[in-house]
């Protein structure tokens, strides 16, 4: 970790300061197109993935990202479903 040393005002004692910024941790989250376009419904989704991070109300420390499902596979009866539906 790089630092800075800083003499802080009315202080004789120098300062260490980090400059690197706290890595950031990337969640990747795929969604169903009509999730997608319902406020509520990303506001329930993006509150499960946080408690399933530890903290149903902050991501402090993550980065939380989303795609609109684009994989999707046919059965014999000619079904389809997205890839991520579980």
């Amino acid at each position: 970790m790089r630092e800075i040393c800083l003499v802080a005002i009315g202080s004789a004692r120098p300062v260490s300061i980090p400059v690197d910024p706290m890595p950031a941790h990337y969640v990747h989250i795929t969604i169903a197109a009509n999730v997608a376009f319902d406020l509520a419904s990303m506001q329930k989704v993006t509150a499960s993935v946080l408690g399933k991070l530890g903290c149903p109300s902050c991501h402090s420390g993550f980065v939380l990202t989303y795609d609109i499902e684009r994989q999707f596979i046919a059965n014999e009866r000619l079904q389809v479903f997205g890839l991520a539906t579980s």
